[in-house]
């Protein structure tokens, strides 16, 4: 029988058992098959260091069994291979006991390609992978099971560069954090966030698009360019409360500019409009359609004819001090062109050009004196008040007409039964007369 190669280079150990094998530079110890071919090599370079090789065959992988434990179970086998492809593969063994040998089923954990691209496990049949950190408890995790990318702990995904301001994080259970440094930009058509419960914004919110919200837009203040919507009251930057919202009511308490329609109530309901300055109205709004004026001084309401001339364009009516007046207003509104043309008062007196009423008269009209026409308009009269100058020394009010009908000059046939005791001055088509009366 041949001798063992190996016997025969350990020939000599010592009583341990140990053998040393001295190669000087540039020696190699082979083993090497019938074709000379070598299959295991031992290097000696003392220039760059020691190496060991291990060739296979043309064409065959070469392979390198490690056993642990007397290889007495499958899995203490492992296998490095190179096959003839030129991929690398660690990989232990599944079935089997014993040393290790060519045919034992080994399976693959780690593949390293002749491109140098790693792959762990195969498509369908994959293994855990674990990165630790530096802190206990912080790794990443690939857990095949599951088919989850696990980052335990606050373990952050960084983007960009490490330890900089873009970068996802578990800061605890059940907090997620998406953090970035300047601009986190999502693009998609369609982004939806789904909540639960509550969705917080903290910050400015700028919205270039229509926000469409199907259900309650609530908040302790919302400030929309200025506009303030707080609680009960909607208001400006300058002015908070503006508007007072109630149960059933809307509270205007500046100026209310309405360029279309308003309507108010429907054909089965009727409601108020109130206007007012903040006075508490008496009034039982409600039981008609109706408009109120609510005003602590003059209420009023204005009528602005923008096509007229130059201080001519507006005209109001207003309850002034228990009248109801028609006037006419300068363009701005701040003083009067006439003050008072027709005046309402609510005792039953009705003046033209004047308030001022005798506090007895009930149910009559007074005018106040003015300016005749200087010619009759066709078929109307005038009927106004003037002083009775041109009768004497009375200069009192007295009434005055202007008539289309001329006064007729012809003289009066003398009337025995007449006493005609009294007279009273009038003025008609602008000649002062005097009215003979006779007593009844």
């Amino acid at each position: 029988m041949a001798t063992n190669w190996v016997d025969e280079v350990l020939s000599g150990a010592t009583s341990t058992g140990s053998k040393t094998i001295s190669l000087a530079n540039d020696q190699a110890l082979s083993v090497a098959n019938t074709s000379s071919e070598n299959l295991f090599t031992v290097t000696s370079d003392t220039s760059n260091g020691g190496f060991t090789s291990i060739l296979g065959i043309e064409g065959q992988e070469a392979i390198l069994f490690l056993g642990a434990d007397n290889a007495d179970d499958a899995g203490d086998v492992w296998q490095i291979q190179a096959d003839a492809s030129g991929n690398l593969k660690i990989g232990n063994r599944t079935v089997g006991t014993g040393s290790p040998e060519r045919g034992n089923t080994i399976v693959d954990a780690i593949t390293i390609d002749s491109s140098r691209n790693i792959s762990v496990g195969v498509d369908d049949t994959g293994y855990d992978v674990k990165f630790f950190g530096a802190t206990s408890g912080q790794y990443m995790l690939w857990d095949e099971s599951a088919d989850e990318l696990v980052l335990t702990g606050d373990s952050k995904l960084s983007f960009h560069d490490a330890a900089g301001g873009e970068n996802i994080i578990a800061t605890s259970d059940g907090h997620l954090e998406i953090n970035a440094g300047t601009t986190l930009d999502i693009t998609a058509p369609t982004v939806d966030v789904n909540v639960a419960t509550e969705l917080n914004i903290d910050g400015n919110v700028d919205l270039n698009g229509a926000l469409d919200v199907s259900g309650a837009l609530t908040g302790t203040a919302l400030t929309v360019d200025n506009v303030i919507v707080n609680g009960t009251t909607i208001g400006h930057t300058d002015d908070t409360d503006l508007l007072t919202v109630a149960d059933g009511s809307l509270t205007i308490a500046g100026d209310l500019i309405v360029a279309g329609g308003v309507t108010s109530g429907t054909s089965s309901s009727v409601h108020s409009i109130h206007v007012s300055d903040g006075s508490t109205s008496s009034m039982n709004m409600g039981n008609e359609a109706e408009i109120v004026i609510t005003d602590d001084g003059i209420p009023r309401i204005y009528f602005e004819d923008t096509g007229e001339g130059t201080n001519d364009k507006l005209m109001a009516i207003a309850n002034y001090h228990e009248n109801f007046v028609v006037q006419s207003l300068v363009d701005d509104g701040e003083s009067y062109d006439t003050e008072s043309i027709l005046v309402c008062n609510r005792d039953g007196r009705v003046g033209i050009g004047t308030r001022t009423f005798d506090s007895s008269a009930v149910n009559y009209l007074t005018i106040l004196n003015g300016t005749e026409p200087s010619a009759h308009t066709d078929n109307q009269i005038y009927i106004g008040s003037k002083d009775s100058a041109g009768t004497g020394t009375d200069t009192s009010a007295t009434l005055a007409l202007f008539c289309e009908e001329n006064v007729d000059a012809t003289a009066m046939a003398s009337d025995p039964s007449s006493t005609f005791t009294h007279r009273f001055p009038i003025w008609i088509n602008g000649t002062a007369y005097w009215i003979a009366l006779d007593p009844v």
